[in-house]
């Protein structure tokens, strides 16, 4: 709302004819009129509906300077939004990896007893195999 205020004024001030508001002193050129109406003079006549119809352009452009801002304000939103979407999603991703490298992890060392389990019942199975013979062959 700040914002707002301060393009209003700076539109104001930099759109306000400095020479228009010459041609009438309107501490002389207004009189009160009857009925609580004013009369002016032919040159505050032209310098008021000079700045009445400026500041008809200017409420339609602050309406204007309105939207822009609250349609920059909704893309702010919708880029932060997209940002957070974008960091949510590299999250799970980091997750996501975490979680296959300690599964590889455990399989490469489920793997390696396995291997050593298979040795180890190989050299039993062979040991097994030379008792049985040893023991056949003696009878």
């Amino acid at each position: 709302m700040k914002i707002q205020k301060i393009i209003a004024s700076l539109m104001l001030t930099s759109f306000i004819s400095a020479q228009a508001l010459a041609d009438c002193d309107f501490s002389k050129g207004i009189q009160p009129g009857p009925n609580k109406t004013f009369i002016y003079s032919e040159a505050c006549h032209l310098t008021v509906g000079t700045l009445v119809e400026q500041n008809k352009t200017y409420g339609l452009q602050l309406v204007d300077l309105n939207k822009a801002l609250a349609l920059d304000t909704q893309a702010i939103a919708d880029k932060n939004k997209a940002l957070d979407d974008s960091d949510k999603r590299v999250v799970l991703w980091q997750t996501t990896s975490l979680k296959m490298e300690d599964s590889l992890q455990k399989y490469d060392s489920l793997r390696s007893q396995n291997q050593w389990l298979w040795f180890l019942l190989g050299v039993l199975v062979t040991s097994a195999a030379g008792i049985t013979a040893a023991q056949l062959s003696h009878r």
